[in-house]
């Protein structure tokens, strides 16, 4: 013997979820009370960005040829890890007194620099094809907009000269 099912119709529907309302109710009353209590308490994070446009000679090499032997990304990788050095995230430490506060008191420089690496991001971004221009992205995560938008656009004038030094 089958038995067909009738479907179900929308005041069928309606009339379980009246019913059922405190099932849905509580959870998401809770759930919204416990975004607004997150909202409050978490700490407050700012994101600056840049990107900075990479274009490869557009002269002919029959008239000029290239100073630059490498490919973008490896001379972008090779750049970063200087901008990214040691002595570099010091001086952007010191310029804007990114670790003064008291409860960083005790930490060692070293845990400074890998910190403030761990808060900056590069990404890469190829289009145009093979001769086509290539960007990149760089950014800067912290809890003081002004600071944040600050060491984001040191690290990008730093990316800035080693890529005119490397150019020399």
């Amino acid at each position: 013997m089958e038995t067909k099912q009738l479907p179900i119709s929308p005041a069928q529907i309606l009339d379980i979820v009246i019913r059922r309302r405190w099932i849905i109710m509580i959870p998401l009353f809770v759930a919204v009370v416990y975004g607004c209590y997150l909202s409050i308490t978490l700490p407050k994070t700012y994101q600056s960005s840049t990107t900075i446009l990479v274009q490869e000679q557009k002269v002919p090499d029959n008239y000029v040829q290239s100073i630059v032997s490498t490919d973008i990304q490896s001379r972008i990788n090779t750049i970063s890890q200087q901008v990214l050095s040691r002595t570099n995230l010091e001086k952007i430490i010191e310029q804007f007194s990114l670790y003064s506060k008291p409860e960083n008191a005790g930490m060692f420089m070293e845990e400074k620099v890998d910190g403030v690496r761990k808060r900056i991001d590069i990404q890469t971004r190829r289009s145009g094809g093979s001769r086509g221009a290539s960007s990149f992205s760089l950014t800067f995560k912290g809890g003081d907009p002004e600071i944040v938008m600050n060491v984001a656009n040191t690290l990008a004038t730093y990316f800035m000269d080693e890529n005119l030094k490397l150019r020399e």
